[in-house]
Order: structure tokens, then C-alpha cells, then sequence
């Protein structure tokens, strides 16, 4: 549980991924921390972190990790390559640009669940 997302809000985000999941082949992930380690940027982070739930492990290399980083504000979306291969280009930066909008306000779990409506 990260203090700056509450419970409420962290329900309306598990809804919204299991909204995505419905609508879509996509194997769908948040992870929110309050910080992630020095000398890392968002999306060095969400690689490692989405090779550690062997996200790429999926049958149709369909995974999705949506990563968070709440004090700093910083988030990245990683697609793995049969999801990637799907979308058409410039998806993952209008998802990024449509969180962030929110983030930006620290409106964490509106923009997680507009970008996860996508």
C-alpha cells in the first residue's frame, strides 16, 4: 500500500485493469512504489520489474506493466512484443502522455485508469 493512493483508489485501478483484460488479449500490471532506487529512471525500473513477474514469460507475449513512482511523479508502460506488434504506432506514447496529464496533479489513480482505458 503506497500512503499517497488510498484503498478507494486502489480498487477503481484494479477495476480498470480487469476492465483492459476484458477488452483485450493483454495480461495487465500496475506496480506503485513511493520511490524507485537511485540511478534508475521509470523505464530501467519497469523492465526490471517486469522481468521479475515474468511478464515476458506470457504465451502470447501479451504482457503489460504499468509502473509508478509516486513521490517523484514518474511513470512508464511497457508492452512486450505480441501486444506491441498489435497496436498501432504511437499507442504507448499517447498512454504515457494521458497518465502523466493526471500525474502531473497528483491525480495518480484518475490517470492510471484513463491510461488503462485506452
Amino acid at each position: 500500500m503506497n500512503p499517497t493512493i488510498s484503498d478507494s483508489q486502489i480498487a477503481r485501478i484494479e477495476e480498470a485493469v480487469r476492465g483492459a483484460e476484458r477488452l483485450t488479449s493483454g495480461e495487465v500490471r500496475v506496480h506503485i512504489e513511493e520511490k524507485r532506487p537511485a540511478g534508475q529512471d521509470a523505464l530501467t525500473r519497469a523492465v526490471e520489474i517486469f522481468h521479475s513477474l515474468s511478464m515476458a514469460a506470457t504465451a502470447e507475449r501479451n504482457g503489460v506493466l504499468f509502473y509508478v513512482a509516486t513521490e517523484t511523479r514518474n511513470f512508464a508502460v511497457i508492452g512486450d512484443a505480441g501486444i506491441d506488434d498489435a497496436v498501432p504506432s504511437g499507442f504507448w506514447d499517447a498512454v504515457r502522455d494521458r497518465v502523466l496529464a493526471d500525474f502531473r496533479d497528483a491525480r495518480y489513480a484518475d490517470g492510471l485508469v484513463a491510461g488503462l482505458a485506452l
